[in-house]
């Protein structure tokens, strides 16, 4: 049949979230929607993409003034912060988690911040950074590229763009009666500001109710803070803040602090404390002279040097101490400070263990020391995993949570529950349930096991973002079209971070892993290069997914460090040894290029 007379087939298809993953997701779907399209149905997706900032690039724009961390409990003693203001609080334990509802965390950028991810490494599949960018750029840097990468699609008419858009709900509609089989449609509740009257009166913001055929989770796995539990911590009188609210080690000048964590937020702060920066510092106080210039330019980098040489917060008389879950084993990402090969500034990081509890002035450590001397507690401890506007009191969510809620804390003592009450005016009860982990994925972590026509984008972590989710996205645009197979069912005895798992079906007669349970979302490399070849066939022909010609010449070039050799366009093909081997070499790369 001529390609003229094939029936076109419309979709609608909600983007919740226009960061990186965002972006991929709106560019493959229109991709995929080629009204000349030759094999299988035509597919007319309608995209609409959400976005609560007033601009595009997620967690990559920088919130210069964040506001004030603060530290609040449930009442069983489990912490979060909230980024409500003081007017916030008060005797309704509600008021503030509908706050933080309508309002968005600050995002955990400082500005400055150098990428662990060489570069051309990040970029999406053949659109690369421009000539010239640093191999670990700045922030501003990718937020540039980003809103570069977004023009090719949002400046057409083939994306509506909801920006200053915050969606409040997003639920199933229940089957029609009269044909239960048909796949039923998502509602989308969306609130955008409404224009200022005349008058100057700001009214209620608009509400939509739109429905859509496909809905994509693209908000991202940084948008709310977590806190592990530490018995006492509501004791604490010393000022403490998530690692979110982290801005410039100038804060902390001549402070005692303690870091929680060794992950990359962790590791960037301490170096940073001790004084070995990677960026240029903003001015040292607000109380100072404005900087706009060059003048201004040539006091921060004097400043920031300044801060470097003296060994930044101890030369004031401070000290950076770190605690880690494993005292035994060194940071996955960055030199060991108890290594006497590493660096000197490495070495002025004093690790310690876990915390075991706190009291006002007292940190007591698992090893059985005290640390009575900290000025300042930064939880370098990750995020939580959540979807406020997602409606898990409704079908199917309700049996089949997509983000379960944690099992019931055990009370605490008499002492610690009267300990707690005195200090915390109001007990906080979050109105959304957050977790460590997402349940009910596939086998893949993209969607929704009990509804497929819903899927969630970069919910496994150590992959290089970017192109992972531009990858997944790509076959949610083509099979929801009808183009590319379900996925493979896969074998649970392998952990997402052994790369056999994505060549792994499930053998005949195997037994699945249960749907319901927290998932392991650790993939690292080369499990992710694996997971991203998998997925490739799925939904490219086995001719076109091959290594292009270019890549056996390169391999016997190549340094071991993905370069030595000229590199052509990719397309859809496997991922070339160049990207793997960067991935491979990344930490010798960066510490090459920055030092650490």
């Amino acid at each position: 049949m001529p390609a003229a007379d094939k029936k076109t087939e419309a979709k609608r298809v909600a983007i919740i979230g226009a960061g990186s993953a965002g972006l991929a997701a709106a560019n493959e779907f229109c991709a995929v929607s080629s009204a000349h399209a030759e094999a299988g149905p035509r597919i007319q997706y309608a995209v609409t993409l959400y976005e609560r900032r007033p601009r595009v690039g997620g967690i990559w724009l920088y919130d210069p003034h964040p506001g004030a961390c603060r530290l609040v409990f449930d009442p069983h003693g489990t912490p979060a912060v909230t980024w409500a203001p003081a007017h916030a609080y008060g005797n309704d334990d509600e008021e503030v988690g509908g706050y933080e509802l309508k309002h968005r965390s600050p995002g955990p950028m400082y500005e400055g911040l150098r990428t662990n991810i060489p570069s051309d490494l990040m970029a999406y599949r053949d659109a690369p950074f421009p000539e010239g960018t640093p191999l670990f750029p700045p922030r501003a840097v990718v937020q540039s590229y980003l809103e570069e990468f977004a023009q090719r699609v949002l400046g057409t008419s083939r994306v509506d763009v909801r920006l200053n858009t915050r969606v409040a709900q997003v639920y199933r509609l229940p089957a029609e009666d009269d044909a239960p089989s048909s796949p039923s449609r998502w509602v989308v509740e969306s609130e955008a500001p409404a224009e200022c009257h005349p008058s100057g009166e700001h009214p209620a913001p608009e509400r939509r109710r739109e429905e859509f055929d496909h809905i994509v989770l693209a908000s991202g796995r940084c948008n709310t803070p977590s806190i592990p539990y530490i018995p006492g911590l509501w004791n604490w009188t010393g000022q403490v803040l998530h690692s979110a609210w982290y801005r410039t080690p100038y804060d902390y000048k001549g402070k005692n602090v303690l870091v929680l964590g060794n992950m990359s937020s962790g590791m960037d702060i301490c170096r940073e404390l001790v004084g070995n920066a990677a960026r240029v510092l903003p001015a040292p106080t607000a109380a100072e002279p404005p900087y706009a210039g060059a003048d201004g330019a040539a006091h921060m980098r004097a400043a920031t040097e300044a801060w470097r040489n003296g060994a930044g917060t101890l030369a004031h008389g401070g000290s950076v101490t770190q605690s880690v879950i494993d005292i035994d084993a060194p940071p996955p990402l960055d030199y060991d400070p108890r290594d006497a090969a590493s660096p000197a500034w490495s070495r002025l990081i004093r690790v310690v263990p876990r915390i075991a509890r706190i009291d006002a002035a007292r940190i007591y450590l698992v090893d059985g020391s005290v640390l009575d001397q900290i000025d300042v507690i930064i939880f370098a401890t990750g995020f939580a995993y959540d979807f406020p506007f997602l409606d898990q009191s409704k079908p199917p969510f309700c049996s089949h949570p997509l983000v379960p809620m944690p099992p019931p804390r055990e009370l605490l003592t008499a002492a610690d529950a009267a300990a707690l009450r005195a200090r915390v005016h109001a007990p906080f009860r979050r109105q959304w349930p957050t977790a460590p982990a997402l349940a009910n994925l596939d086998d893949w972590q993209l969607c929704y096991r009990f509804d497929g026509s819903l899927a969630v984008l970069g919910a496994p972590v150590r992959i290089v973002p970017f192109p992972f989710a531009q990858v997944q996205a790509r076959y949610l645009a083509q099979h929801w079209a009808g183009r590319a197979p379900p996925l493979t069912k896969l074998d649970p005895r392998f952990p997402p971070n052994d790369p056999a798992r994505w060549v792994s079906p499930l053998p005949p007669g195997g037994a699945e892993a249960p749907p319901d349970t927290l998932m392991l979302h650790d993939m690292g490399t080369p499990s992710d290069t694996a997971y991203t070849n998998g997925l490739l066939r799925h939904f490219v022909p086995p001719e076109d997914v091959t290594l292009p010609e270019w890549d056996a010449t390169f391999t016997q070039a190549s340094d071991g460090k993905g370069g030595g050799a000229p590199r052509g366009p990719e397309g859809w093909r496997l991922l070339p040894t160049w990207r793997q081997q960067r991935r491979a070499n990344g930490t010798l790369l960066r510490r090459e290029e920055l030092g650490f």
